[in-house]
């Protein structure tokens, strides 16, 4: 198979974050002629290490995981899972992996390294970094690089770029969750959850309004009520914050327990707060940078997405590249599509990567 069948036969198969089955079993099935040990990690997550004996160690990393998104595109690879789809181009990541194994397995004599080929699962969701993390598998190794790459739309089609500052932002996910009793209309009080509702989404956006650094606040979410004349017990909000630094972040945290406890006096109500700064800012380590740099386009970019692969870097030497894709529909759009020569780009690429000295 060439690299672009191999994506498209992956993107008709997409699969959620640890349900990865069908994925990692063509995965496997595709390697089984490598050079190489196959290493498995979380049900879904396998490590293909190419040089198993050699004492530096190289990381390239793909994901797994597709989206839960009805794919509105008319293609013969159209997605053959109902409300599944890779709308973030893992599936293309994930070809340029395999291809690179092929690559390897017939340079392996000429290659300096252990190489890993990391399929990761879940990064979608929250885990699947960690999931590899926690298994103590790169613990064994002395990692001297750790790469990943990102199909990205709206730079160049088929470039290669980087950034010196964090390239994709901290994320911090937040829950609030308004508690009150269940009233009748004809019995509401001033105090009601929906009005304490009303004051938190002002408090919450004045505060962005009055902020300076970049950043984001969101509210993706509301959920609360059982029938139209009756007060809703319970009031659910679940929202992000984007920053391009630690300290930002807690700022905007600090500043939201501030609100909730406003609002908790204000309304007489029991209202709750609960987060997960567990999301890191995606930074290149500059010496790494430094070695490589010859071979990519180094531009002040940063973007409001956040990416797991945040946990490799603050671990490893790390580079985290974008892949141009173009004039292309958005991330996570259900028509998100790309022209897939740009994976014979990424490809060769990351076989120049090979042979840097580490």
């Amino acid at each position: 198979m060439n690299i672009i069948e191999i994506r498209e036969f992956l993107h008709k198969i997409p699969e959620l974050g640890f349900e990865e089955y069908k994925t990692k079993e063509f995965i496997l099935n595709y390697a089984k002629n490598y050079s190489c040990v196959v290493k498995e990690f979380s049900y879904t997550g396998i490590i293909l290490s190419f040089n198993d004996k050699k004492k530096k160690t190289i990381c390239f990393r793909a994901e797994e995981d597709a989206l839960e998104i009805e794919e509105r595109n008319d293609v013969p690879y159209r997605s053959i899972h109902k409300n599944r789809m890779h709308a973030c181009g893992h599936d293309g990541h994930m070809a340029i992996l395999l291809k690179l194994g092929d690559y390897i397995t017939s340079h392996l004599d000429s290659i300096a390294y252990n190489v890993f080929l990391i399929f990761q699962p879940s990064e979608e969701k929250y885990g699947g970094s960690k999931s590899l993390i926690s298994s103590k598998i790169l613990n064994e190794r002395n990692i001297v690089a750790f790469y990943s790459l990102h199909i990205w739309p709206q730079i160049p089609e088929g470039t290669i770029v980087t950034s010196f500052s964090p390239i994709l932002s901290k994320a911090v996910e937040f829950d609030i969750t308004i508690h009150d009793e269940c009233r009748h209309i004809g019995d509401i009080r001033d105090n009601n959850s929906f009005n304490a509702l009303g004051s938190l989404l002002k408090q919450i956006d004045t505060l962005d309004k009055n902020i300076h650094f970049r950043h984001k606040i969101g509210i993706g979410k509301i959920e609360g009520g059982s029938a139209r004349n009756v007060s809703p017990s319970k009031i659910t909000l679940n929202g992000s914050i984007r920053t391009f630094a630690e300290e930002d972040a807690k700022f905007i945290i600090e500043e939201m327990k501030r609100i909730i406890i406003d609002i908790s006096f204000s309304y007489s109500l029991f209202v709750n707060l609960s987060y997960n700064d567990d999301f890191y800012l995606v930074k290149n380590d500059m010496n790494l940078l430094n070695l490589i740099k010859d071979e990519i386009e180094i531009k002040d970019i940063s973007f409001y997405q956040s990416e797991d692969f945040g946990h490799y870097a603050r671990l490893y030497p790390s580079v985290f590249f974008l892949l141009g894709g173009g004039n292309i529909p958005p991330l996570h759009r259900s028509t998100f599509n790309f022209n897939e020569n740009i994976l014979k780009v990424g490809l060769e690429f990351y076989k120049k990567l090979l042979f840097k000295k580490y």
